[in-house]
């Protein structure tokens, strides 16, 4: 019975995606009240780099009326530095509702960045890199 449950559940969280959510931690807050969260689970590690997802949520929409977006991301950890690989944009808060297509988009050879001091993306990344 417990191995029917399993297959069930496993079949449906294939045929209806919507169902398996991310799980969201908050790291940072700045002071527009922006808050930002990593994706844990989503971390793969490949090269010595690590990739992931963050979500950035406000409470406020911004010029192209987005309330919230996600970034897939690498990190290099022993030089704590990133680029932001691509971006996904959403008219509704916590990366809800549907994508707009019009503003996402992802950066052709990115270059290194470094986090500023006490800054949004200092956080995630020592979030991500364990300090």
């Amino acid at each position: 019975m417990k191995t029917l449950l399993t297959l069930l559940l496993l079949v449906l969280t294939l045929v209806f995606p919507s169902l398996s959510f991310s799980e969201w931690t908050k790291v940072a807050k700045i002071t527009d009240g922006t808050d930002y969260y990593v994706d844990f689970e989503s971390i793969k590690k490949q090269g010595g780099h690590s990739y992931f997802w963050t979500l950035s949520d406000s409470p406020e929409a911004c010029m192209h009326g987005h309330l919230s977006g996600k970034t897939h991301k690498k990190v290099d950890c022993m030089l704590m530095r990133y680029q932001d690989l691509s971006f996904i944009n959403y008219k509704e808060p916590m990366g809800l509702g549907s994508e707009d297509r019009e503003n996402n988009y992802s950066p052709k050879n990115q270059e290194w960045e470094y986090p500023q001091s006490n800054s949004s993306s200092e956080a995630i990344l020592k979030a991500i890199c364990g300090e």
